[in-house]
């Protein structure tokens, strides 16, 4: 790992890594063994350049931020790619560096942006 950042356990005990300078989410059981990585450099769904943060929500959805693509990523528990929302701008719904990600327990999905000052709140809605 190079410089894991944001972390974060789901409902069923499984832990999300940030690995930034590796551009992946890697993920493990809650024994810490581990069980898959997806993520690479680039800019395409499913690359990242540094992801800072991690979040899961109650279906078991995985959202990461994607600070130098200046986006928001969402992904199933085994990392296939859902969407994607963000682009570079001080706007809503624009980034500068989104750096931080929680998620709470009425899909509402809250994300911390670096170079822009501000927290932006997102409701998520599930088909």
């Amino acid at each position: 790992k190079r410089q894991p950042m944001g972390i974060d356990i789901d409902l069923l005990g499984n832990l999300y890594v940030a690995d930034v300078y590796n551009h992946r989410i890697q993920k493990f059981d809650a024994n810490g063994n581990y069980k898959l990585t997806w993520g690479t450099s680039g800019e395409e769904n499913s690359q990242f350049k540094t992801p800072y943060a991690v979040a899961t929500d109650i279906f078991g959805f995985v959202y990461v931020t994607d600070s130098v693509n200046h986006r928001i990523q969402k992904f199933t528990s085994l990392g296939k790619f859902i969407t994607k929302w963000g682009s570079e701008g001080n706007a809503e719904g624009e980034f500068k560096s989104p750096r931080g990600i929680a998620v709470d327990g009425y899909g509402n999905v809250y994300v911390s942006d670096f170079e822009n000052h501000n927290i932006q709140k997102f409701r998520i809605t599930y088909d």
